[in-house]
């Protein structure tokens, strides 16, 4: 499934209880494969959606204990209700750019 690196276009969705994967497809502009990426999902308090955040590690595909060039940090959105996806800001102050990090919510802030 993973031919083309540069685009996210689906996602895989695990349903826990009756233990099946499932592909779903996605819209938007989407953010590339990463590795060492960090993500959160989150319930809005704006709108009381729920989201898939992601942002940082590297687009190549790396072995464990390595790694590659570094993707900025500037996130990607999943709507879990619509599966459309939604680009962070460009502007403003970015974090610098890293690999193998964790990421949490705390109030309204990543």
């Amino acid at each position: 499934r993973i031919r083309d690196r540069t685009a996210c276009a689906f996602v895989y969705i695990l349903d826990v209880q009756a233990r099946h994967w499932e592909v779903v497809r996605t819209s938007g502009p989407c953010p590339s494969w990463r590795s060492f990426h960090g993500a959160v999902a989150h319930t809005s308090l704006l709108d009381g959606r729920d989201y898939f955040v992601t942002f940082g590690g590297t687009a190549e595909h790396c072995e464990p204990l390595s790694g590659g060039a570094l993707a900025d940090m500037r996130g990607y959105e999943l709507d879990l209700g619509s599966f459309q996806w939604r680009q962070g800001p460009t502007d403003g102050e970015l974090p610098g750019a890293r690999l193998r990090f964790g990421v949490a919510r705390w109030g309204r802030h990543l």
